[in-house]
């Protein structure tokens, strides 16, 4: 039985019945759609409130609706914990068909959540996603359960300050930093399945892109593929002049001043009223960020200028026709300058940044399952 401390999911206090945890209170292929139930697992001993805002599909022409109310979830108490300051902290029962939310601790200390989804019958390798700048795992729960379904171990991992990470909120030390806390969670990965070695690829979505592509330079050998779902190296929305200059002398004398993130408005992700309104509602995405953390963003744009280069394995670029945030042309540029000669570049007609708001994103998913099946074949240990 693993040690430490694991968040799980949605109801499970009912279950649990102890005092301190009762529930307080255009894309095709529908058919593949199936409903996602969540279970939880009964073996943790106190509550702790689980900040998200769950989704549930339904198949046919109902397609996804909104989950009601707020989750609540349940950790366990710390064990003793003598493994290295980047250990993974996994939930004690792992429930099918549902995800788990776990700790990780990186080297400076910080502990950071990520959702787990644990893979349907044999694995056949993992995948560790990265999300936006406003962004959190909580936007992409049917692609993360249908890959999972699929036999891939599913892992999305929340930034430091970002979706239910709630210490230094919107801040980061430096871009280094985000990319060092990916790159020790990848090496505490697992490597090996039943039938040989577990290839692991890597997803960077939006401004989480840019971090995926970082890890090449900064940790080359750590992945086995990269996938780049509209990311954001060229982006078409920036502050307005005259916040750029504060924002620079901020990180001077202010560096933890919060400015808007320049996203805010719904309409920029997708074209959906349903999930506009999501988005309006979610109290997870992340509206402000740190002077420190925007320079950092500007920094990062300069180092991946020369990372090119670097990039050496197999690579899946997928673009929206209809995208308001990032330069569909300069990506799909700058991909083609990768040093690999496995590229593979797919744009969605009409589609809009957020690929998984999309009416109905099973085409999306079936060609990301498909590039997986394709380079993701078990190999000898």
């Amino acid at each position: 039985m693993r040690r430490g401390t694991a968040w799980a999911i949605n109801s499970a206090a009912k279950s649990a019945r102890r005092r301190s945890c009762r529930r307080r209170g255009g894309i095709s292929r529908r058919a593949s759609r199936t409903s996602v139930t969540r279970k939880a697992p009964t073996t943790t001993t106190w509550c702790a409130r689980h900040w998200r805002q769950p989704t549930s599909r339904s198949a046919g022409e109902a397609g996804r609706r909104l989950s009601k109310g707020r989750g609540w979830g349940l950790r366990s108490i710390p064990r003793p914990w003598n493994a290295s300051p980047c250990a993974r902290r996994y939930c004690l029962a792992e429930p099918t068909g549902a995800y788990l939310i776990a700790e990780h601790v990186s080297s400076d200390g910080y502990r950071w959540k990520y959702r787990r989804y644990p893979a349907t019958g044999e694995v056949r390798g993992a995948v560790v996603f990265v999300h936006g700048i406003q962004s959190h795992a909580g936007w992409y729960e049917y692609s993360c359960t249908q890959l999972a379904q699929a036999g891939y171990q599913v892992f999305f991992l929340d930034r430091r300050g970002s979706g239910i990470n709630e210490e230094a909120r919107g801040d980061a030390p430096s871009f280094r930093r985000l990319v060092d806390d990916i790159a020790e969670f990848l090496t505490s990965l697992p490597r090996t399945a039943e039938r040989g070695r577990l290839p692991v690829v890597l997803g960077g979505i939006s401004w989480g892109g840019k971090l995926a592509v970082a890890i090449e330079r900064r940790h080359p050998g750590l992945i086995d593929g990269l996938i780049l779902m509209c990311p954001g190296f060229f982006a078409k929305v920036r502050p307005p002049l005259r916040q750029r200059l504060g924002i620079f002398l901020s990180r001077l004398f202010w560096p933890r001043k919060k400015y808007p993130i320049p996203l805010n408005a719904p309409e920029l992700f997708t074209a959906s009223p349903r999930w506009q309104d999501f988005l309006r509602k979610d109290t997870l995405r992340l509206l402000e960020a740190t002077a420190r953390l925007m320079i950092e963003s500007v920094r990062l744009d300069g180092y991946l200028r020369f990372t090119p280069k670097y990039v050496h394995v197999p690579v899946l670029l997928m673009l929206a026709s209809e995208d308001r945030i990032i330069r569909n042309d300069w990506t799909r540029d700058y991909v083609n300058k990768f040093a690999t000669p496995d590229k593979t570049i797919i744009e969605y007609p009409g589609a809009h940044h957020t690929l998984e708001f999309e009416p109905n994103p099973d085409s999306f998913i079936g060609d990301l399952r498909a590039w997986l099946d394709n380079h993701l074949p078990a190999q000898p240990a």
